[in-house]
């Protein structure tokens, strides 16, 4: 899986460093802070500080962020690291942990017929946050490419 996805935005070139204006000003405002800014080009980071207990965060996969103005268009990259990494803990350290347990409980368990339903239970349970999971990131991807292309 890609640790980034890319937003391209077709601009005309006297609107292109009011457009990147309006952009920095979009993710100061979820919670990102300029991290260098050169020509028509910005990077931008989320701190590992959350801020203030009971803040909203918008969009909480996204790493950084790098604006870049090109001819005609902007580039909008997001990296999104901690996706990746909850996916892969998803699909792959929770299952080795599940049967772990499973094999603790048939250990010390003498009645075989209750770890049908833990089996069921856990392999069910794996297949429906993995769904959701990813059924919420791409909505945020799809919110956040709707609300750069509406920023006009």
């Amino acid at each position: 899986m890609d640790k980034n996805f890319v937003i391209e935005i077709e601009v005309n070139e006297a609107e292109r460093k009011n457009y990147i204006e309006k952009l920095r000003n979009l993710f100061l405002g979820k919670g990102f802070i300029v991290e260098r800014e050169w020509e028509d080009n910005i990077e931008l980071f989320r701190p590992i500080s959350r801020g203030k207990q009971g803040e909203i965060f918008m969009y909480p996969w996204i790493d950084k962020v790098y604006v870049e103005g090109k001819e005609g268009s902007i580039i909008v990259n997001c990296s999104i690291k901690n996706f990746v990494w909850f996916r892969y803990l998803i699909l792959f350290v929770a299952p080795i942990v599940d049967i772990l347990f499973l094999l603790f409980l048939f250990y010390f368990t003498h009645n075989y017929e209750i770890l049908i339903p833990f089996a069921l239970f856990m392999i069910f349970s794996n297949i429906v946050v993995y769904f959701v999971f990813n059924t919420q990131f791409n909505k945020m991807m799809s919110s956040l490419a709707e609300e750069i292309q509406n920023l006009n």
